[in-house]
C-alpha cells in the first residue's frame, strides 16, 4: 500500500496528482509531465467533438448515480481536505455506497465515481470499501483499470484494508470485476514514474501516436520534438537516432547520417523508412514506402461506409456507390432499421458479384451483424469473400505526413493535399448531426468518404493492371 514520496519541483504548475494523471500515463507520459509542467495557455481549445463526447459521458453517469443514490461529499473544490474529510465521515456511517468519494493524501488525490460496501473487516469495523468507476466505453482498457486500482490504492490506506476488488461499470450497464492486487507490481511502477516526473527528475519526449490528435498539446509537442513527430516511427528508432546524434528530421537527409545511424544500431530498413517519412512531411503528400501486393481486384467493385456512433454502440447511416453512378444512402433510427439496411447492402454486393471496398471497421461490423442476423450467415460469408480493405493495403504501402485513418484523408494524401478537418469533426460528430436531423451535412460527410474509397479502389485496380 505504498505511496512514493513526491514534493513538486520548483515551477510546477501543478501540486497534486490525480487519477487523470495516473490514467494519462497508460497513454502518453509526455502528457503528464506537460500538464505539471506547461503553461496550460499554450494548449489547444478542446474540440467540439470532444466536448459532446465528454458530455455524453457525464450524462451517462449522472443517470446511473441517480438510480444507485448514494450520498456525495459537499465541499467546494479545491478545498480537497474538507472533502476527504467528509468522505471518511460517510465511511464511518457504513453508508451502502458513496459518490464521487474524496481520496485525499496530498499530493495524491482520488476522485472515484463509486464507493460500495462489502463485508470484510477494516478499521471501520466488519464492512470495507470498494472501488469504482463508470466507464462510457463498451469494452474495458488497461487504463481505466489502472485508475481504478491507483483509486483502491489511496482507499487502502484510509481504511486499513486492501479492497477485495474494483470494478468498472461500461456502458452496456455490466459491472466488470479487477483483480487490484494482481494490477500492483504494475502501478508501483507507474506511481515511481509519475513521482519522478513531478520531482523533475524524469525528463520526458513527444512520441506520436493515436491519441494525439484529440490531445490539445499536440501543437506543442510538434515543435519541441519534431523527430518524436514523425508518424510511425518507434520510439527505439528515434532514441537510436538520437545516439547517432540524429535529432531532426532534416538531419536525415545529411551525408553520411546513414552511416551514423547504422553505427548506432538502426536497422537499414528502419532508416530508410524514418527518411520517407520525414521526406513526406517535408513535401505534404504521401511517398511510397514498398511494393503493393497484388490486391485481386477483377471485377467491378462497389465502396460502402457506414457511419458508427461507438458512444452508443450504433450505425447511423448506410452508404454505398459504383463508379459511375450516384451514392445510395440509408438512415437507420433503431436496431430494426439497421439490419434492414444491412440486408440491403448485402444483396446489392452479391447480386452484381462485386469486390467491396470498405473503411477499417466494416468487417468487424459485418460480423457483428452475423451474430444478430444468423439467417444471413451464409450470405456474409459470400460477401467476407470479396471485401478488400483498401484503406489497410496502401496505409502499409505508403509513409504519410500525418496519422490516417479514413478513406478520404488517405486519398487526400495520395493525391497530395491535406485532408479536411471539417470532415473529421463531422465523423466524430455523427450521432449529434443525426439527432439535430442535419442530414445534408451527413450525406455530405458520407459522399466524401464514398469518393474516398472509389478513389483507393481505381488506385489499386490500376496498380494491378500496370
Amino acid at each position: 500500500m505504498r505511496l512514493p514520496d513526491l514534493r513538486f519541483a520548483a515551477g510546477a504548475r501543478r501540486k497534486r496528482v490525480t487519477g487523470s494523471h495516473i490514467y494519462g500515463h497508460m497513454s502518453c507520459e509526455h502528457r503528464v509531465r506537460l500538464d505539471f509542467f506547461e503553461d496550460p495557455g499554450r494548449a489547444l481549445p478542446m474540440s467540439g467533438s470532444l466536448e459532446r463526447l465528454l458530455e455524453r459521458g457525464r450524462d451517462f453517469e449522472d443517470l446511473l448515480m441517480q438510480d444507485l443514490g448514494y450520498p456525495e461529499p459537499d465541499f467546494e473544490a479545491p478545498d480537497f481536505e474538507a472533502g476527504a474529510a467528509q468522505t471518511l465521515a460517510l465511511m464511518q456511517q457504513a453508508r451502502p455506497g458513496i459518490a464521487q468519494a474524496v481520496l485525499f493524501e496530498a499530493p495524491w488525490l482520488g476522485i472515484p465515481d463509486l464507493l460500495r460496501r462489502e463485508s470484510g473487516n477494516s478499521r471501520f469495523g466488519e464492512y470495507h470499501y470498494v472501488v469504482g468507476d463508470i466507464k462510457s466505453s463498451w469494452r474495458s482498457r488497461s487504463d481505466q483499470a489502472m485508475q481504478v486500482a491507483f483509486y483502491s490504492r489511496l482507499l487502502a490506506r484510509l481504511q486499513d484494508r486492501q479492497p477485495e476488488y474494483g470494478y468498472l461499470i461500461l456502458r452496456s450497464g455490466e459491472e466488470e470485476r479487477i483483480d487490484i492486487s494482481g494490477l500492483d507490481p504494475i502501478l508501483d511502477l507507474v506511481l515511481d514514474e509519475v513521482a519522478a516526473m513531478a520531482r523533475g527528475e524524469s525528463r520526458t519526449r513527444p512520441q506520436r501516436n493515436d491519441h494525439c490528435s484529440s490531445c490539445r498539446w499536440r501543437e506543442l509537442c510538434a515543435e519541441e520534438d519534431p523527430m518524436g513527430w514523425l508518424p510511425g516511427l518507434t520510439r527505439s528508432t528515434r532514441e537510436l537516432l538520437a545516439q547517432a546524434g540524429l535529432l531532426r528530421p532534416e538531419q536525415l537527409f545529411e551525408a553520411h547520417a546513414e552511416q551514423r545511424a547504422r553505427e548506432a544500431g538502426v536497422a537499414r530498413a528502419s532508416f530508410l523508412r524514418a527518411v520517407q517519412v520525414a521526406r513526406a512531411v517535408r513535401e505534404g503528400r504521401a511517398l511510397p514506402l514498398r511494393g503493393l501486393r497484388d490486391p485481386g481486384v477483377l471485377h467491378d467493385f462497389c465502396a460502402v461506409w457506414i457511419g458508427r456512433d461507438g458512444f452508443d454502440d450504433r450505425s447511423l447511416l448506410f452508404a454505398s456507390q459504383r463508379e459511375g453512378r450516384p451514392a445510395k444512402l440509408s438512415f437507420a433510427r433503431d436496431r430494426a432499421e439497421e439490419e434492414s439496411a444491412m440486408a440491403a447492402l448485402i444483396e446489392e454486393f452479391l447480386e452484381g458479384e462485386l469486390t467491396v471496398v470498405h473503411g477499417p471497421e466494416f468487417p468487424s461490423l459485418l460480423a457483428s451483424f452475423a451474430s444478430r442476423m444468423p439467417e444471413w450467415l451464409p450470405r456474409i460469408q459470400r460477401v467476407e469473400n470479396r471485401l478488400l480493405a483498401a484503406c489497410s493495403l496502401l496505409r502499409g504501402a505508403h509513409a504519410f505526413p500525418a496519422p490516417v485513418v479514413a478513406a478520404s484523408e488517405l486519398a487526400a494524401w495520395l493525391d497530395g493535399e491535406a485532408p479536411s478537418e471539417e470532415l473529421s469533426e463531422q465523423r466524430a460528430l455523427l450521432a449529434q448531426l443525426l439527432a439535430g436531423e442535419d442530414y445534408a451535412t451527413m450525406e455530405q460527410l458520407a459522399e466524401a468518404e464514398l469518393a474516398g474509397l472509389l478513389r483507393l479502389g481505381a488506385l489499386l485496380r490500376d496498380r494491378r493492371r500496370s
